[in-house]
């Protein structure tokens, strides 16, 4: 049975092995988006592969699985997780890996600095930014650059950008990057029509297909 207690027990632990180095973006070519669709009690986990200089769908991986676990604010990997990291090991066995990894929800910006973003990072030791479109934890500095800065507990753990006027989104290390990285990473693959970074929204779009069967 699956007990919040032991599952912030282990994000306390896990968040100790959180590495925030810088990354060159210029470096990166595939991006993998992550995000989960539901139907009922079933979960649809998506991994899209994006060329980052083609600006173009590579090849994406669907894996599908029984969720069990509520939704719970903060314990979002505990759900989701198992899922997206499914789906990106189909994605490297049948196609490629990817250079980074986004995750359709919070990196460091969490009470115990471990979100989706992070833990899945850390599981894989691969570089992972957060994506989210509500700010779970943490306060926002006004920048110099034109985007918000997003600092938990006195550290900068990522930024605000304003997609659309009055429409914000929050990026956030995750593991293995910094937040500038984050930042010029997930502007390099936005669409600034869009919402949400294309490896994501490009998995968000996949997962509700396969979700409506």
């Amino acid at each position: 049975m699956f007990s919040p207690a032991r599952a912030i027990a282990l994000q306390k632990e896990m968040s100790r092995k959180v590495i925030v180095e810088k990354l060159d973006s210029e470096r990166i070519e595939i991006v993998a988006g992550l995000d989960v669709g539901y139907r009922g009690s079933r979960g649809f986990g998506v991994a899209v592969a994006y060329s980052k200089t083609k600006r173009s769908l590579i090849c994406f991986a669907v894996v599908e699985g029984s969720v069990e676990i509520p939704y719970i604010p903060g314990l979002l990997a505990f759900r989701e997780a198992p899922l997206m990291i499914a789906s990106l090991h189909e994605l490297k066995e049948r196609c490629v890996s990817p250079d980074v990894v986004m995750v359709n929800g919070h990196g460091l910006a969490h009470p115990r600095k471990l979100g989706i973003a992070s833990h899945i990072g850390v599981a894989l030791d691969i570089p992972s930014i957060g994506i989210a479109k509500k700010l779970l934890y943490g306060t926002i500095v006004r920048g110099e650059n034109g985007y918000d800065k997003l600092y938990v507990d006195e550290l900068h753990v990522g930024y605000v950008v304003e997609v659309k006027r009055g429409v914000r989104m929050y990026i956030s290390v995750g593991h293995r990057v910094d937040p500038d990285s984050a930042l010029n990473i997930s502007i390099s693959v936005w669409n600034r029509n869009e919402r949400f970074p294309e490896p994501i929204r490009l998995a968000d779009k996949i997962s509700k297909r396969f979700a409506r069967g």
